[in-house]
């Protein structure tokens, strides 16, 4: 019969294992050790030593486990393994991917061997947990893309496109595509997302699927298409790891960030696991071809027809990643900040939805794992995101902007 018992030890989460890891026991295997990643822990110790036998079903789940682990900065670490949990192990060919150790201090050497860098400060804002990282930090400049003002009613033409060399815009957000024609393209403007040269856009169709420009900087001759939006450059001056004990909404997020920073104008990304999203994205692209017979997209007759708006939180678990902008005091900011935020509120997010998965939450790889995160995960949807939308853990950079 299968026993299962986790225990934390010298800091480390310890999973201890008797019995058989056949077809029938791997799931409840599985479940365990999902829930334990699910819970945010990354570093696993796995006790097989009072197992006496695992079939093929049960090597694939730690198998599974440490390809996964592995992927966001977390290891599996096998415990005094059995004789013949061993033997299985050797003909699959599977030892070399884990390391095996014999007592708790070797376990504590192997996983917590290399010392957590000391740039790395701890702290705790409103009582939220965070690791933060300080660096020298450039400057941005935010810069407005195209027009709002025809926005509302549906008065878009070819000649408010504004074309965004990517170069110049390695951060942004707005209503946009790509394309070489404005007959190829016209149809197929949505919400976007800029994120460290990366171009993604969700078009405004019956039918809409994320596409995606990896790196889409390094491409020669590629100009994003913008109908309105918001761009800015500059490099991180902070980076933060933050895991929230009650979920964080988007705007006490936001006070964090202006927490550790001084600045009155902020540009951020972002990384976090979903508590249930708040979004909005629009149904129609707002072309004249497309205007309302009567009124304005936003007005209660049309609304619906073309804004697709939550009436309850959404895509809980999943992977958000996103960037925008932020004024300290939107009342005392620009004119040109003004506009650029979303009525009463002084954020302005978007963010691409992506599958359900654990990110690694280790500091000092954000960047990395946010190329990771878009490279290998499913990307749903992208959306203006709501206030209220919240996370029960992440990562975060801020860029410090003029404007």
């Amino acid at each position: 019969m299968l026993q299962c018992t986790v225990e934390e030890k010298s800091g480390l989460k310890w999973v201890a294992v008797s019995g058989r890891i056949d077809s029938l026991a791997a799931p409840d295997v599985q479940r365990l050790l999902d829930g334990l990643i699910r819970d945010g822990q990354r570093l696993l110790v796995v006790d097989l030593e009072d197992v006496h036998y695992v079939s093929s079903a049960g090597l694939r789940i730690f198998v599974s486990t440490q390809k996964q682990l592995k992927k966001i900065g977390g290891e599996v670490v096998l415990h005094r393994v059995s004789e013949n949990a061993l033997k299985i192990l050797k003909l699959g060919g599977l030892t070399g991917l884990f390391r095996f150790v014999s007592s708790p201090d070797e376990a504590v050497a192997a996983l917590r061997g290399e010392p957590s860098p000391s740039r790395i400060e701890k702290k705790e804002i409103d009582g939220i947990p965070l690791q933060v990282v300080e660096k020298p930090g450039r400057p941005g400049k935010l810069v407005a893309i195209g027009s709002q003002s025809p926005l509302a009613g549906s008065g878009y033409t070819e000649s408010d496109v504004v074309a965004v060399d990517p170069g110049k815009v390695p951060f942004g957000l707005g209503m946009a595509t790509f394309g070489e024609e404005y007959a190829e393209y016209r149809d197929l403007f949505g919400e976007a997302l800029i994120l460290d040269g990366s171009f993604l856009f969700y078009p405004a169709v019956r039918r809409p699927a994320v596409d995606f420009i990896l790196h889409a900087a390094k491409e020669p001759g590629l100009e994003y298409r913008f109908l309105n939006g918001l761009g800015f450059d500059g490099t991180y001056r902070y980076t933060m790891a933050f895991d929230a004990p009650s979920p964080l909404d988007l705007g006490r997020l936001v006070d964090v960030l202006f927490d550790l920073s001084d600045a009155d104008l902020l540009g951020f990304s972002f990384l976090a696991e979903s508590e249930g999203l708040w979004g909005m994205h629009l149904k129609k692209v707002p072309i004249v071809e497309n205007r309302p017979e009567r009124g304005g997209i936003f007005d209660p007759g049309n609304f619906h027809q073309w804004m697709h708006f939550p009436v309850e939180p959404s895509d809980i678990d999943h992977v958000v990643v996103g960037c925008g902008i932020a004024a300290r005091n939107p009342e005392k900011a620009p004119q040109k900040v003004r506009e650029l935020l979303p009525t009463g509120s002084r954020f302005h997010v978007h963010g691409a939805v992506c599958s359900k998965a654990p990110p690694s939450r280790r500091i000092e790889c954000f960047e990395e794992e946010i190329v990771r995160v878009l490279s290998e995960l499913e990307i749903g949807k992208i959306q203006h995101l709501l206030g209220q939308s919240a996370f029960g853990s992440g990562m975060a950079g801020i860029i410090e902007l003029e404007a």
